[in-house]
């Protein structure tokens, strides 16, 4: 399964506008009784203090890191410096907080309107990061810090979650974010996993290295070749890309963008590169060396997966390279495909609702494969990221043959398939 972007929830500005998050819901004072009523003035505070932070990541330095967080608060300091360690083990080659627009309400938590009384912000952040020899470029993760005023100055007094406000992405849904981590570095792969599991890591990494072997022989090229893979027990991170379906899958990958895409309207948003993240249900499954072919074949396509990409054809693609030429079964056919709609290929709006569009997909893609190549597959993969036309149009163009009687085909194979068991 791949998402394509992060989860979009309605963005709730707050009451503020510009001049800052008011905790309006908890009777707190209105904006105008904040310090630093000038907007811009704010913003450059919260600028300076993120971009401190940031260097102190860089530099590995936790004193620094630490130095912008309220330190009468014994937990907060625990959490900072969790995170900061997390980060810490990331082999990473950039770090950056960008200060956004957006700022917002604070839904709950009234123990900090009463502590900091009612001076509290919460802005929009991105932070920029960039995997070594992993992503193509800079990834950007939403992040909403709490801002609050206190000594004098604005100290870090929390990180919002998705409980606090309405962001794109609930907050807690990065590899750093969370529970204690452990990473190992394989020839081709960046591996995040608890550190109860690192007695398990040398055999998941080898799953990694023969699952990548696999997807490369299907795409050599046209991607970077190297995968970030998330296989920590700690399930929030899961749960933030997929909520109450998270459960449902053995793994997903996750497009990263340059940006955020909701805090960016109307703005095309690059790839950066994509995150696996294995539900800590399946880290011992033993198909979990075909989910990681799977969920890797959306990596090595997702320099070409756009929002025009048929999601039959998203799916088909990595469930045909997960099982190669494998058969799907009379039997097994007749049991799930008899009587499925066959008038269109499985569409989009309803494609996650039913799994047996993953087996007429699959069969839409070897149809493709035994009849043009896996050339042709690709092909008409990259044609939909290259042009806004009709699919009609790409088949047309790629494998000279209408969506129509193409599909009528597939449908043909369908129909036998079934029937022969």
């Amino acid at each position: 399964m791949r998402r394509r972007t992060p989860l979009v929830v309605a963005l709730v500005l707050a009451l503020g506008g510009a001049g800052g998050a008011v905790l309006g819901a908890l009777g707190a004072p209105a904006a105008g009784f904040l310090p630093a009523t000038d907007p811009g003035a704010r913003d450059a505070a919260f600028a300076t203090l993120l971009d401190r932070r940031a260097k102190a990541v860089r530099d590995h330095d936790l004193d620094g890191y630490l130095a912008d967080v309220d330190r009468a608060r014994p937990h907060l300091v625990a959490a900072e410096t969790r995170t900061f360690q997390n980060l810490a083990r990331l082999p990473l080659t950039a770090f950056t907080y960008a200060l956004g627009k957006a700022r917002y309400e604070l839904k709950g938590h009234p123990e900090l309107a009463d502590r900091y009384h009612g001076r509290v912000a919460l802005p929009a952040v991105e932070i920029h990061y960039r995997i070594s020899d992993v992503d193509q470029a800079d990834a950007a993760a939403p992040y909403v810090p709490i801002l609050a005023w206190t000594g004098g100055r604005w100290a870090v007094a929390g990180e919002a979650t998705d409980t606090d406000v309405d962001a794109p992405v609930p907050p807690g849904a990065q590899p750093w974010q969370g529970d204690p981590i452990a990473v190992r570095a394989t020839p081709r792969a960046v591996l995040v996993h608890s550190p109860e599991d690192t007695g398990r890591a040398d055999a998941w990494a080898g799953r990694i290295e023969s699952a990548l072997d696999a997807v490369l022989r299907f795409r050599p090229g046209g991607w970077s070749g190297r995968v970030f893979v998330v296989a920590v027990r700690d399930r929030k991170m899961l749960e933030g890309y997929l909520g109450a379906e998270a459960g449902r899958v053995g793994a997903v990958a996750v497009a990263q963008f340059d940006r955020v895409p909701e805090w960016h309207p109307g703005e095309k948003a690059g790839y950066a590169g994509t995150v696996v993240v294995i539900n800590p249900d399946g880290l011992d499954d033993p198909g979990l060396s075909a989910t990681l072919v799977h969920e890797f074949t959306h990596a090595a396509m997702g320099p070409v997966t756009t929002a025009a990409t048929p999601t039959w054809l998203m799916e088909g693609t990595a469930v045909y390279v997960e099982f190669g030429d494998d058969v799907l079964g009379a039997t097994y056919a007749k049991k799930h495909l008899a009587g499925r709609d066959l008038s269109r290929l499985p569409p989009d709006d309803t494609f996650y609702n039913a799994v047996e569009n993953y087996d007429l997909s699959l069969l839409a893609c070897k149809l493709l494969v035994t009849r043009y190549g896996e050339r042709g597959l690709v092909g008409v993969y990259e044609w939909f990221a290259q042009h806004d036309g009709p699919p009609d149009q790409g088949f047309r163009e790629v494998l000279g043959i209408s969506l129509a009687d193409f599909t009528a085909l597939w449908r043909r194979q369908v129909q036998d398939t079934v029937a022969a068991g």
